[in-house]
């Protein structure tokens, strides 16, 4: 349920060719609006305005210093909306409320429709403990057919959120425009980029400028033409899920296990078609990750360079799955790459991300999980010598970063562009190698153009994802033997096979036991693969 003041809080309301909106600026310590007895509206041919010099709290009965002003310029079909502001404390969020609109569906999450029921907060980039959206761009679906859009133009990865609910006095829908400046850039000033504000009967034409939007200003480019794509991941048509060692230390899979499963594998569909994904490769999962070396347990330094070197003679490729952003605070040197570099909400506040019942003691207090800022030097600095090392140590040929799209607005390193020089280093360096992760959204694909994520199934606008990325099968996706999710959390899920889209690579989720125990689908899978290939890869 979406959160609301229960009183009016008074904020003066512009008519902007029909579109009623309204501003508040948001502080660290309270929230302020335009003050009424300060307002003055404009309209000049298409330009309209409201500004006032001094801000008003508390539902207008109290006044502060400051200014703001919106400005709303009419398009063919709505508006272009900003706001700039002043306030003596430092701004944290500017607002631009659109009210008194119709009733209907929200495409939201994923582009699918969801009743507005009590409400919703859309966030981007991807954020924890919010509902996430892919991209800055909802939808408001009428019973008429209509669809009011509510779209970003920002040139720079900063937080957008998108609240959308019934105006509890009865006026129709409200739909709010949230910006956040980056944390290391807030102050008593900002200015908000455009917002795009629209009503069509032609949304395939809305997500397609907002395609262009994003491949004009963050460099976005088709799959096809991706230079960071290298040519072997071109030929992959099969993604072999292999679960290695549960965080508890239950060994699904130990190195020579492994080798095993690829060397089946291989004997059905040719080893350049196989990318191995090897998850919980490095000991117990999540709890050692920081660390990435080979386990004792599982056959130790001589049993996993076995396993690279047999199956690269197959053909088969090897990805490693390390933490993109976590870490236990015991790995060796954390006090010096890890505790300078652990992530911060814009308020200053540690974040310690997720909290699995690793330990099923039904707790979830993961104390010893720390996430951590890629952009931090320490930890980016980590991160790329343990990619860097396990390539050039083994030979492996991509690195798969866990959870690397949770963003936050980390006052002290702006999280994105760190994912971005982390990106050009690793190429740098090994030109042939590459690295994918979890936790898809828009400009991830900049960052890596491949991907597993559990809502990858777009509800419409395949090609708002297919055009630049690929994708397979999710870390927690059941097994096709008995369910199981392997080292993932979830334990079980009901198994399910990846669809057939030119943008999903067949993906085979293998435990201890799947190969055996279901010969028929994993035959099911291998022939989906090749067909896969036939249809979707040119020689």
């Amino acid at each position: 349920m979406i959160q609301l003041y229960g009183f009016d809080f008074g904020d003066p309301v512009l008519n902007a060719n029909g579109w009623l909106l309204s501003g508040q600026v948001i502080t660290f310590e309270n929230t302020y609006g335009l003050d009424p007895e300060r307002l003055q509206r404009s309209h000049r041919g298409k330009v309209h305005a409201m500004s006032a010099g001094r801000l008003m709290w508390a539902g207008n009965q109290e006044k502060a210093p400051g200014r703001a002003e919106l400005v709303a310029t009419e398009t063919d079909d709505g508006l272009e909306i900003s706001l700039s502001a002043e306030h003596t404390q430092t701004i944290r969020t500017s607002k631009i409320i659109l009210s008194g609109l119709p009733d209907g569906v929200i495409l939201g999450n994923r582009w699918n429709e969801q009743a507005i029921g009590d409400g919703h907060v859309y966030a981007w980039p991807l954020h924890f403990n919010i509902e996430p959206i892919h991209t800055p761009l909802i939808f408001l679906k009428t019973e008429a057919g209509d669809y009011f859009y509510f779209r970003s133009l920002d040139t720079q990865v900063r937080r957008k959120a998108f609240a959308v609910y019934h105006n509890p006095r009865g006026q129709g829908v409200v739909v709010e425009l949230l910006h956040n400046d980056l944390g290391p850039e807030m102050s008593n000033r900002t200015q908000t980029p455009l917002w795009q504000v629209g009503k069509t009967r032609n949304p395939d034409a809305v997500v397609r400028a907002h395609m262009r939007h994003l491949e004009e200003h963050f460099g976005l480019v088709p799959w096809e033409e991706n230079p960071f794509v290298p040519g072997w991941l071109r030929q992959v048509s099969l993604v072999a899920y292999i679960h290695c060692q549960h965080w508890s230390g239950y060994i699904f899979n130990d190195y020579e296990e492994t080798l095993r499963i690829i060397r089946t594998l291989a004997e059905r569909i040719e080893g350049r078609r196989i990318l191995a994904h090897l998850a919980g490769w490095e000991g117990r999962y999540y709890w050692v990750y920081g660390q990435a070396r080979p386990d004792e347990r599982m056959g130790g330094e001589r049993g996993f360079r076995r396993l690279v070197e047999e199956a690269h003679k197959l053909g088969v490729h090897l990805q490693l799955m390390i933490g993109g952003n976590c870490a236990h605070i015991d790995s060796p040197g954390f006090h010096r790459w890890g505790r300078p570099s652990i992530l911060h909400t814009e308020g200053g506040m540690e974040i310690w991300g997720n909290q699995p019942d690793w330990d099923i003691s039904r707790t979830f207090d993961t104390f010893w999980q720390a996430w951590l800022n890629p952009a931090a030097p320490g930890w980016h600095r980590h991160l790329l010598e343990t990619a860097s090392g396990l390539i050039e140590g083994y030979g492996v040929d991509a690195i798969f970063l866990d959870t690397y799209g949770m963003w936050t607005n980390d006052p002290a390193h702006p999280v994105y562009p760190g994912l971005l020089r982390l990106r050009d280093e690793l190429k740098a360096r090994h030109p042939q190698a590459f690295f994918t992760g979890e936790n898809w959204w828009d400009l991830m694909a900049a960052v890596s153009p491949m991907t597993h994520d559990d809502g990858l199934y777009l509800g419409r606008w395949w090609e708002f994802f297919g055009r630049y990325s690929r994708g397979y099968a999710f870390n927690g996706w059941g097994d096709p033997s008995r369910n199981s999710t392997g080292v993932n959390e979830l334990g079980y899920l009901k198994y399910k096979r990846v669809q057939d889209s030119p943008y999903l690579i067949p993906s085979l989720i293998v435990v201890d036991g799947t190969l055996e125990n279901a010969s028929a689908e994993v035959d099911a899978v291998i022939e989906q693969a090749k067909a896969w290939a036939a249809k979707y890869i040119h020689p």
